[in-house]
């Protein structure tokens, strides 16, 4: 019976096995130049990437594939010097009314600096705290309750004009009756000095 007819993974007709004294009788020898004249590297088109959540794709494709997958909100752009919450000139008369006025007084470059970014900075985290607690309440807009909120918590700020919704009723403590007697006779014997009749 023949080995390839009765085996579905034999080798096709006419395939010879050991190949290997064929091979030694070519025996071919290449030289290989010094100098391979290879063509210079060509850059190779991609398709555009995918985007992602953190921004959009990185290659800066136009159209809907350059669009990210999460659309960030263009932040709030403040009119004034420099897109500060507050200003050098307002620093600088703010500065003047705590040390007086002084002419050679005031605040280095870097102090300066240092202290308007740490207002925009402060602006910033009472905003970004109190538009999470209007998210919260299920509000789109953001109520003055929430910065106060904000504030006092957070801050311990009480801003002055600006009262909450709901007044806080703090209850007297009522004194016990044992107290009130005692205190009675104490007046009592204040207003008699002490002499009984």
């Amino acid at each position: 019976m023949n080995q390839a007819a009765a085996n579905p993974h034999a080798h096709p007709q006419g395939y010879i096995p050991n190949r290997a004294s064929e091979n030694s009788s070519r025996n071919i020898n290449m030289a290989i130049p010094k100098n391979l004249n290879v063509p210079a590297p060509e850059p190779v088109s991609m398709p555009p990437a995918r985007p992602t959540l953190s921004g959009g794709p990185s290659h800066g494709a136009m159209g809907m594939m350059g669009q990210p997958a999460i659309q960030k909100h263009p932040g709030y752009v403040l009119e004034g010097e420099g897109q500060r919450v507050l200003s050098k000139k307002m620093l600088d008369s703010l500065v003047r009314q705590v040390t007086g006025g002084g002419e050679g007084e005031g605040l280095t470059p870097d102090a300066e600096e240092f202290i308007l970014q740490m207002a925009d900075d402060f602006v910033d985290d009472v905003t970004t705290a109190a538009c999470r607690l209007a998210k919260l309440r299920s509000s789109s807009t953001l109520e003055i309750r929430d910065i106060q909120l904000v504030l006092e918590r957070n801050y311990n700020m009480r801003i002055s004009g600006f009262s909450s919704d709901d007044l806080r009723t703090v209850k007297k403590p009522q004194p016990a009756q044992g107290w009130t007697q005692k205190m009675s006779a104490i007046q009592a014997a204040k207003v008699t000095q002490g002499k009984t009749e």
